[in-house]
């Protein structure tokens, strides 16, 4: 794979286009290296730790922090592969800023490959900010989130359609009632510069049959709501057909190619119901 364009965003989350050095995990990273690290997120009835991934990579100027998070679904799995992918393959001399990784969230979810955990059935994507004495994946979100709130200028929260579905690939940010209208602006650019065909802006005022009405726990409206930019890509394409067509390099690409100030392009608008689904660049629901 060629070496990557130089990746990143103008500002940080406060506009001011200053960034502090910062502690994610305990790890106080040095400027061009990468970190792995696992993360103890509970344990189980037997004893048996749980664990999830945590991939940290510095570039060697300083810049914002783009958070990436993985299989917040444990059968959502494309987006944790493309995560993985674009860590091994950044070089850190191509980077301004800072990749911070949570592949897989849904660490019992993903053991499973199911969307939820069986511990205790709930819905990660519903569970943020989390609760330190709440349940399993109340707490795993809460661990997660805590290190996100404090580090994060912006986040990709990848799903997928599933191990077995195919559909075309398309991003959704978010409306959030109360949320700041900068940030709410900036989640849309995100979007939009990440550079699918299909882009969804999703009015949460409106929204009754989200999930079905679910308006608050989500990653990514729960970092809207606490100022940082952030939005879904929905990375929809069947395991064995990732495989035949080589998606992972795909998705890699895009987070490679799409996260730079230069390439983020106005496009039109179109008004659309966001059931309605169609290779228009963007779909807003209305």
């Amino acid at each position: 794979m060629a070496p990557p364009a130089t990746l990143f965003l103008s500002t940080s989350r406060s506009g001011e286009g200053v960034f502090e050095l910062k502690e994610f995990f305990g790890i106080n990273p040095e400027r061009g290296k990468k970190y792995y690290k696992q993360i103890a997120v509970g344990s189980q009835a037997n004893g048996a730790q749980v664990k999830i991934p945590f991939l940290l990579l510095r570039g060697e100027q300083d810049g914002p922090v783009l958070w990436i998070n993985g299989a917040v679904h444990g059968a959502e799995l494309n987006g944790s592969v493309a995560a993985w992918e674009l860590f091994r393959e950044t070089d850190p001399k191509a980077l301004k800023g800072t990749l911070a990784i949570t592949p897989i969230a849904n660490a019992l979810g993903f053991q499973r490959r199911d969307k939820i955990s069986d511990l205790d059935y709930q819905d990660m994507d519903t569970s943020f900010p989390g609760k330190p004495d709440g349940t399993f994946t109340e707490r795993i979100a809460d661990t997660i989130y805590r290190e996100v709130k404090v580090n994060a200028d912006c986040l990709l929260s990848f799903h997928t359609m599933g191990p077995f579905w195919t559909a075309i690939p398309y991003t959704v940010s978010k409306d959030v009632p109360g949320a700041d209208a900068e940030v709410t602006a900036k989640s849309h650019k995100l979007a939009l510069a990440y550079g699918t065909e299909v882009n969804c802006f999703l009015d949460l005022a409106n929204a009754s049959g989200e999930l079905p009405g679910v308006t608050r726990g989500a990653l990514d409206i729960t970092c809207i709501l606490d100022g940082i930019p952030a939005f879904m890509a929905e990375k929809n394409i069947s395991a064995a057909e990732m495989r035949r067509q080589g998606e992972k390099k795909w998705l890699v690409r895009y987070c490679l190619r799409r996260w730079r100030s230069q390439g983020m392009r106005r496009r039109r608008r179109f008004r659309r119901n966001f059931q309605g689904f169609s290779k228009n660049p963007v779909l807003r629901n209305g």
